[in-house]
């Protein structure tokens, strides 16, 4: 048995926008409430995601089941225009 003495953090995750661009096509939009609701399994998905938005002043409501990602429609269309750097 190996017992690790510190705890590694990962490396820059620059993978992270392609593995949520893969998520895209699963997302649920609810017509209610006008917000986008994504189902992300990863944890580190989830806390590049969750940086991501902090980073660039954006807003996601944050929930207690962190494998759902909820957003409303108009940040999530500038989430996606945001992370395609050709758009500059």
């Amino acid at each position: 048995m190996v017992v690790k003495k510190e705890l590694v953090y990962p490396s820059e995750n620059q993978e992270w926008k392609e593995n949520l661009l893969a998520l895209v096509q699963f997302a649920h939009f609810d017509k209610s409430n006008h917000k986008v609701t994504m189902s992300i399994n990863d944890p580190i998905l989830y806390i590049e995601l969750e940086n991501y938005i902090e980073e660039n002043n954006m807003y996601f409501e944050k929930q207690l089941n962190q494998k759902n990602f909820t957003i409303r429609v108009e940040y999530f269309i500038e989430l996606l225009l945001s992370m395609d750097e050709k758009l500059e």
